[in-house]
């Protein structure tokens, strides 16, 4: 099954806490399936907001996610990433820890 995107809230290390001015994107490259992990060549991982929220992703991205549970109409899980800044006002590398992500296959 592949999922289109899944933006979400995360802890967002670079900011120091929570935010919810930046939505984060996952996408999968590949047939993905619950109680596996996938690293940056599974998911697609990026950031967009505006202002100095803008725009992380790219090529060098590191990332873990973990699907933890999933249906024909819902994907539930995990991630981490570190997202090179790409464009915008952003000030440098966004660190993500403690994503979690429920929602809809689009």
């Amino acid at each position: 099954m592949r999922v289109k995107s899944i933006a979400e809230r995360a802890s967002l290390a670079a900011f120091g806490g929570t935010t919810t001015g930046i939505s984060i994107n996952l996408v999968t490259l590949m047939a993905v399936s619950a109680g596996n992990t996938y690293d940056q060549t599974g998911f697609e991982v990026s950031a967009n907001g505006s202002g100095v929220n803008c725009c992380w992703g790219g090529p060098n991205v590191v990332a873990s996610v973990t699907v933890t549970s999933m249906s024909a109409t819902r994907i539930a899980g995990t991630f981490t990433a570190t997202l090179p800044k790409v464009s915008g006002g952003a000030p440098g590398n966004l660190v993500i820890t403690n994503g979690a992500f429920d929602t809809k296959v689009q």
